[in-house]
């Protein structure tokens, strides 16, 4: 569209030129006058209703702020909803206000977008905002969550000021939207309809609510067709042609479905519609019963294994080298051995830990299976998290920290990896995998070092919710426990690779989830783990 002062100065520009020359054109300009008023109280009209809006938007936002400030900001934001709300409406009132300047003067618009690029990098991207969506359905299908629940945040938090406001329809809209470009139609019908009976609620009489009702019939009734809901599709387009008549699309695809319903001989009969069919598809991993086993454990479920192996399992002290002080260790499971060492890193360090990661934070990665992977990884949805790498010379927390995981484990850090930290966002995780390196991606590590033979998984918060480090083949799960750490080999005794390690991180539900790292190599751990003697 063409802005209205552009207009404005093309209507000048057309009546004004070699008008000189001529009274008759002369004559014509001071007829053009009335019209040249009507342009300029055109667009004053139209500016004071952009600054309104303008005004309303830095209005909404300074009473948000407010809200957020009266509160405990980073317990607000461990509520997965509190933090897709917070995305969405930053990104949303940054993205209106730029369109609402974009269209004042040319002067005034570089100023205000010189003053807001600095802020870019601070503030929700479109990809940040399609990454929120993706964390509220991985969480609903993991810990099978109804879209009732989410849209109402109902999460079934501890202490009711950690819930979040319900969504409002815009909201699962937005939700739905992200989930049809994708081609996950599962997902789009669950948002749409639940979007559209938020905006069935509002007064239909109104325009706008007859707009979001039009749009939401639009992707609603192609979500249904797609999903193998023939007689709902034409059901949904039938109400979209009878709130806006002139949509051609709603009228073609009604066609279209009437005359494929027509071949099946099957009749439309709108009181006595079919159940809705609305199978998710699923590929890859996650249709293998490892990831299914992987999705019970989230949920805290105890599968028949672990039940078994718990009779056999204790809690008992270790002596540690060198320290007055044993290492209290729980057994969570015997072959292969993973134990749970608790109270293994103070309130202290882990302050420190998390003040000298926070400025390297970066978005973690996974290596491929080739040697061309990049440093850092490939960035990945099935690892969603940032990360942050502290070497012994940084401070001496880090080195200190390193000489008791050493006494711990009885493994040499010498040639261990540096201290990783990481962070979970929104529905952050990181789907099963292992630790090791496969013979296919010999280049990972340094040369020398050797593969990974054990890992320690710190853990530096509580989470309330979720969160859970969890190990399908064993169907064992360690849940975050504030100062405590997870430990096992990931290599057998004649340094095989223990494909029985496989692990994965599950998906935050609620809290804030700081884990730490530490990787231990083989080189220089040849006489602190040796073979067996009948290797």
């Amino acid at each position: 569209m063409v802005p209205l002062f552009l207009l404005f100065y093309l209507n000048v520009q057309s009546i004004t030129a070699d008008s000189f020359t001529s009274l008759v054109h002369l004559q014509q300009s001071i007829d053009a006058e009335s019209d040249i008023v009507s342009y300029i109280n055109t667009y004053v009209r139209a500016e004071f209703d952009r600054l309104a809006q303008l005004e309303g938007l830095a209005v909404e936002l300074a009473d948000h702020h407010k809200l957020l400030k009266k509160g405990n900001t980073e317990r607000h934001l461990s509520n997965p909803v509190n933090a897709f709300l917070l995305t969405r409406q930053m990104h949303d009132l940054v993205s209106d206000s730029v369109d609402l300047i974009e269209s004042k003067s040319q002067g005034n618009t570089v100023k205000y977008m010189q003053s807001t690029e600095s802020l870019r990098s601070r503030l929700p991207s479109k990809d940040d905002m399609d990454g929120a969506v993706l964390a509220l359905l991985r969480l609903q299908d993991t810990y099978s969550l109804n879209t009732s629940q989410l849209s109402d945040s109902n999460l079934g938090l501890s202490s009711p000021a950690d819930e979040a406001p319900p969504l409002s329809g815009d909201d699962c809209f937005k939700i739905g939207q992200t989930a049809f470009l994708m081609d996950d139609f599962y997902h789009s019908v669950l948002w749409f309809q639940t979007a559209l009976e938020k905006y069935e609620m509002l007064d239909g009489s109104l325009q706008w609510v007859q707009r979001k009702l039009t749009s939401t019939f639009d992707y609603l009734n192609f979500s249904l067709y797609k999903q193998g809901n023939i007689e709902r599709a034409i059901s949904i387009a039938t109400r979209w042609t009878e709130i806006a008549p002139g949509a051609q699309p709603g009228t073609d695809n009604l066609y279209h479905y009437r005359n494929e319903l027509n071949e099946t001989g099957r009749l439309y009969d709108p009181y006595n519609l079919p159940p809705l069919q609305n199978q998710q598809l699923v590929t890859g991993f996650a249709a293998t019963q490892e990831f299914k086993k992987y999705t019970k454990l989230c949920q805290g479920q105890q599968l028949p294994k672990s039940s078994r192996n718990s009779k056999q399992l204790v809690c008992k002290y270790r002596p540690i080298q060198f320290s007055y002080f044993p290492s209290e260790e729980e057994e969570l499971h015997l072959e292969p051995r993973l134990v749970y060492i608790h109270r293994i890193i103070s309130d202290r360090e882990i302050q420190v830990v998390q003040a000298l990661a926070k400025p390297k934070l970066d978005r973690s990665g996974v290596f491929a299976t080739n040697a061309a992977t990049p440093l850092g990884g490939i960035k990945t949805h099935t690892r969603v998290s940032k990360s942050a790498w502290l070497g012994d010379e940084e401070d001496e927390t880090i080195a200190l920290l390193s000489r008791r995981f050493a006494r711990v484990t009885g493994l040499t850090v010498g040639t261990a990896e540096s201290l990783q930290v990481l962070n979970y966002g929104i529905g952050g995780h990181y789907e099963p995998h292992c630790d090791f390196a496969r013979p296919d991606n010999p280049n990972v590590f340094d040369h020398g070092v050797g593969n990974r033979i054990a890992t320690l998984i710190l853990y530096l918060t509580d989470v309330e919710k979720g969160g859970a480090t969890v190990f399908p083949r064993l169907e064992a799960a360690v849940w975050p426990l504030k100062g405590g750490a997870a430990f096992w080999y990931n290599l057998d005794e004649n340094g095989a690779l223990d494909e029985r390690t496989l692990h994965g991180a599950c998906p935050v539900l609620a809290g804030y989830k700081w884990v730490c790292n530490k990787w231990f190599h083989e080189s220089g751990n040849e006489f602190t783990r040796p073979c067996p003697a009948s290797s």
